[in-house]
């Protein structure tokens, strides 16, 4: 599930009052979207990009079905190879030259549709937000 906040600061204010509900209670349906998985892959492996810890092999496991991870690993590979990752403690981190081209590394961890087998998410997280 991919959502967003509210450009209106009234409306914004008024769903942070709500915080102890759920967003999906929250947020009228103009402000999240269900995503196909390889959406998600791509989401999930950009944010985690994106932090310090890197991209966990753990927390992919717990979200997305083996074939999913085998095609992001196979992805890794050649970053890795490049220095534009590290790997190590059992995640993938962009590296001081990674970082100067992250968007090349993004471009590579950006799924398509056909770039997936059939499938779908893991059953128990299929409508779930990035969790960890």
């Amino acid at each position: 599930m991919r959502f967003w906040n509210s450009k209106a600061l009234p409306e914004y204010g008024d769903q942070c009052i709500k915080s102890g509900l759920e967003f999906s209670e929250v947020l009228p349906a103009t402000q999240r979207e269900a995503l196909l998985e390889h959406e998600s892959l791509t989401d999930f492996c950009h944010m985690f990009l994106r932090t310090l810890s890197g991209l966990s092999e753990e927390a992919l496991r717990k979200k997305f079905r083996p074939e999913a991870i085998a095609c992001v690993l196979t992805r890794l590979e050649p970053l890795v190879a490049s220095e534009l990752l590290s790997a190590g403690a059992g995640a993938f981190c962009l590296t001081p030259k990674g970082q100067l081209i992250s968007n090349k590394v993004f471009e590579e961890l950006t799924f398509l549709k056909g770039d997936l087998p059939q499938g779908g998410l893991t059953p128990a997280v299929s409508n779930s937000y990035c969790s960890v």
